[in-house]
């Protein structure tokens, strides 16, 4: 006598286990994944220290050669001339300087304001920024162009100005002007700190 198949499964079902949700709840509810993302904030922050360092190391190569002039006609003065001479040295000492830090400041400004500017208004156009702190990026961008640009004028130029007084010449004043002029920007921008202008207009 063949033995009949038990078909009926012993599988138990318990009332306890989860109905099958809707596909679309169970979308909904799933773990987002993570996308790559950069932190806004430091790479501002990277981007502004970047303009500062470039902006003031153009101020060094461009204006070590007359810092240098005058510095040089300053001290020959004092040397060797009487009063009116000393004084004529200084008068030209601070009209070149004076005359090369304006127009350092005023190209400094141009160049972070406008970079800043163009960064900004990307902002605005995607939703990352408001008016309010893009109008706060750009004024500070654009002061700290201007400091960096002084800045990058003093230390450039006394870098020059010292390996000069040394008796070198050539490609190694030029690196002095233009390393000497990155770092006095940045201690410029430091000592005054123009970078807390940023988070205060922002808010």
């Amino acid at each position: 006598m063949v033995n009949q198949v038990n078909t009926s499964s012993n599988v138990n079902y318990s009332n306890s286990e989860p109905a099958l949700r809707p596909l679309n709840e169970i979308m909904q509810n799933r773990p987002k994944a993570r996308a790559a993302s950069y932190n806004q904030d430091s790479l501002k922050g990277s981007l502004s220290g970047l303009s500062e360092l470039g902006v003031g190391a153009l101020s060094g190569y461009k204006y070590s050669g007359n810092f240098v002039g005058a510095s040089q006609k300053l001290v020959n003065s004092i040397k060797t001339g009487g009063i009116s001479e000393v004084g004529a040295g200084f008068h030209e000492f601070g009209t070149t300087v004076g005359h090369d830090a304006y127009n350092a400041a005023g190209v400094g400004a141009i160049l972070g304001g406008g970079l800043s500017a163009v960064s900004n208004t990307l902002g605005l156009l995607n939703g990352s920024k408001t008016l309010q702190q893009a109008g706060a990026n750009v004024v500070t961008d654009s002061i700290q162009g201007a400091v960096s640009g002084v800045g990058g004028l003093a230390l450039g130029g006394g870098s020059a100005l010292l390996l000069t007084s040394f008796g070198l010449t050539g490609t190694s004043v030029v690196i002095a002007s233009v390393v000497g002029g990155a770092i006095g920007a940045s201690l410029a921008n430091k000592m005054l700190g123009t970078e807390g202008l940023r988070s205060r207009l922002s808010h």
